[in-house]
């Protein structure tokens, strides 16, 4: 008859077996907080750009009836930041309403601490829009307008509700780069058509707190060479 001298562990099983990996241990804090930083990139980085494209898609086309692409959404989770690529928006009739090259938006996360929600950068790459106005008082932004409140009307009392107080907001630095707006007028006997291209607009430190400025400098250049231009 053979012994051995393994000790022998409370539960009757030689120390040891069992026990496995320490660091993946169910038992372990650890273990539930490498889970979590698991599941939060792989939410952030592959589950929430198809979730926000398919979501913005779906609600301008099957709520508000205008076609609509994506080209591409990124999500940076530890970034806190969101670039959206190559979106188009046509109108009910055909025509492109609105389009842009990238948005890009990069949210701080320390801003809770300073009861505001504060965004290191928000830049608009190759935007564009078509303004078009049919009578005194259809364009193409009302039609939106109502298309809007009937896919989202208000619920019943909150008609004419006051909504508050303005969120305290602030945007370090927002830039829009090379804009471009069709206009189009066809209240006169002859309609009226120009454009306004490139449309440069640079703003630091905008924002909706007390007694906080900003420094802004847009520029909007005519199609005749013209400019428009204004800081402060």
């Amino acid at each position: 008859m053979t012994t051995t001298d393994q000790p022998i562990a409370e539960s009757g099983e030689p120390a040891g077996k069992g026990d496995g990996n320490p660091w993946l241990s169910p038992r372990r804090k650890r273990f539930w907080v490498i889970v979590l930083i698991l599941l939060y990139t792989l939410l952030g980085f592959f589950a929430a750009p198809p979730l926000i494209k398919n979501t913005v898609v779906s609600l301008l086309q099957d709520d508000l009836g205008r076609p609509a692409k994506i080209e591409k959404i990124q999500v940076n989770p530890y970034a806190l930041s969101v670039r959206v690529t190559g979106f188009e928006l046509e109108d009910t009739d055909g025509v492109k309403l609105a389009s842009f090259d990238e948005f890009y938006v990069n949210f701080q996360f320390l801003s809770i601490l300073k009861w505001a929600w504060t965004f290191s950068q928000v830049q608009l790459t190759g935007p564009y829009f078509h303004f078009e106005r049919f009578d005194s008082g259809s364009t193409r932004i009302t039609r939106l307008l109502d298309d809007i409140e009937q896919a989202f009307p208000a619920k019943p009392g909150e008609e004419g509700k006051a909504t508050g107080d303005v969120p305290r907001v602030l945007i370090r630095n927002l830039g829009l780069n090379d804009g471009h707006v069709d206009v189009r007028d066809n209240l006169p006997e002859t309609p009226v058509e120009f454009q306004l291209s490139p449309i440069n607009i640079s703003i630091q430190e905008l924002n909706t707190l007390p007694d906080v400025h900003g420094q802004q400098t847009v520029a909007i250049h005519l199609s005749d060479d013209s400019s428009l231009k204004w800081s402060g």
